[in-house]
């Protein structure tokens, strides 16, 4: 059952994309490792050179409180996330030309469900949040030339989505479950555009090259958030992923996040 009807996957895409092992000794490889890593290569179906990226001027400004209210480590983080992508230092420039990303704040600790989430035209993050977010190994199967995921990027990159789409409405829904179904269908997409600003950070740290499929599973295998991707590759529409690891944003594969986020517990971020 398609969860968006009629609606046009062009209402997802509020960004303009640029074009785009062996085992470690003494290490026990649980069935369960190779089962995932097995779901990811099946997934990937099959460069450009990629240029360094820096903090936009005006994203600058946002940060620049972070650090002045004695947090410089963690607006140092959020900095080197925001450089480490490219396409989400793009996606932040745009969304402060547009009036529609105000600040950036981090806050001792949080009150809510939410480590990262949006108040008021802003991206707010608590420092245990942050300190959750740092790179590491989740996967037993180590490959050659394996590059980890940046968690924070995946976060932020997710919250811009949120920011530049416009949010459903009870009005815009013919009933609640309808209503329901747009809403978890707008934080698939975001999941998705997510990934992808991961996937351009790794291109980066790959020295510019495309991910080859090994790295592509690798990344996926120990990003913090990869549990909707690996459900999403077992619903009966599953989700499919381009050999460098990058997703499509159709309806296709924003279904299968949904249908894979409707079984799954509630993440940190919004």
């Amino acid at each position: 059952m398609k969860l968006l009807g009629a609606t046009s996957v062009d209402a997802f895409t509020p960004f303009a994309r640029p074009s785009p092992p062996h085992i470690k000794a003494g290490v026990t490889v649980s069935m369960k490792s190779i089962i995932g890593l097995v779901l990811v290569a099946m997934a990937l179906a099959g460069g450009s050179m990629a240029s360094a990226a820096e903090v936009p001027g005006s994203v600058k400004a946002l940060l620049a409180p972070v650090g002045q209210a004695g947090m410089g480590d963690q607006a140092a983080q959020l900095s080197q996330a925001i450089e480490a992508s490219p396409a989400l230092a793009d996606q932040l420039s745009s969304l402060v030309v547009s009036g529609k990303l105000t600040s950036i704040q981090v806050r001792p600790a949080g009150q809510g469900l939410f480590g990262g989430f949006l108040e008021n035209g802003g991206m707010v993050f608590t420092v245990p949040f942050l300190q959750a977010q740092v790179k590491k190994r989740l996967f037993d199967v180590v490959r050659e030339g394996d590059i980890l995921p940046d968690n924070l990027v995946f976060c932020v990159g997710h919250l811009a989505y949120h920011l530049a789409v416009k949010p459903v409405q009870v009005s815009d829904a013919a009933n609640p479950i309808d209503f329901a179904n747009k809403r978890v269908a707008l934080e698939a997409a975001a999941f998705i555009q997510g990934w992808n600003d991961v996937v351009d950070a790794a291109v980066q740290a790959n020295g510019g090259k495309e991910l080859s499929g090994g790295q592509a599973g690798s990344l996926l295998m120990n990003l913090r958030y990869r549990f909707a991707f690996m459900k999403a590759f077992k619903q009966p529409e599953k989700l499919e992923m381009g050999q460098t690891g990058r997703i499509e944003l159709t309806q296709q594969n924003i279904n299968a996040i949904a249908e894979a986020l409707k079984t799954s517990a509630i993440t940190d971020v919004e």
